[in-house]
């Protein structure tokens, strides 16, 4: 049985951020905390979460695992906390792990299933940023290692321009046999021709 988590909103104790050209159209759950509108803080904060917001991510899951203005839903909860996490959100870290705890263990391998699948979708979109979360999900902390895949997405990742991959990137080759590492490399030029020979010409 899942417990409630002794975690508050990132959103509850922030300040409103500074005002800039795009700021009026930008959600901002803080405000909505404040005014006591906890339903608009929920619709904020998805709002945040579906553009990519790690902290957003992190605060939508809270909402769906308190069921504060949301229906509660566990397994909507573990999502975007996973999703947040493998952004390397570290309060999102710490949520999960106490998640992970109470909860029931296929809720973690279907909500990295779900995060992968959005994250490719995005992938292939031709978020590349997403390429290094893909590599992320595959790393050891999260419980689902892939050491192959993990270096795959880390090239395309690097090779997209994503250089903060290139650390787990060269660190993962060293890992795999030079078979492997060959066979990666091609997969991932192909994956590079078909996904992103659009956005070089």
């Amino acid at each position: 049985m899942a417990t409630a988590l002794a975690v508050a909103p990132a959103c509850a104790g922030n300040a409103a951020p500074p005002a800039t050209a795009n700021s009026a159209a930008a959600p901002n759950p803080a405000e909505a905390i404040k005014s006591g509108d906890l339903p608009e803080a929920a619709r904020q904060a998805r709002l945040q979460a579906e553009n990519g917001s790690a902290e957003g991510q992190f605060n939508l899951a809270l909402f769906f695992w308190h069921g504060v203005a949301v229906t509660q839903n566990f397994q909507e909860a573990m999502r975007w906390m996973t999703l947040a996490s493998v952004a390397d959100y570290p309060r999102a870290i710490k949520a999960r792990e106490a998640m992970l705890k109470t909860t029931d263990p296929t809720l973690a391998k279907s909500s990295m299933e779900w995060v992968r699948a959005r994250l490719q979708k995005q992938a292939e979109a031709g978020d590349n940023r997403a390429l290094v979360l893909l590599s992320n999900s595959f790393a050891p902390e999260f419980g689902f290692e892939n050491p192959g895949e993990s270096y795959f997405w880390s090239v395309l990742a690097v090779t997209s321009g994503q250089i903060d991959a290139k650390r787990r990137r060269d660190a993962l080759v060293t890992t795999l046999k030079p078979a492997d590492v060959i066979k990666v490399q091609d997969k991932a030029a192909e994956w590079y021709n078909k996904h992103r020979s659009a956005t070089r010409s």
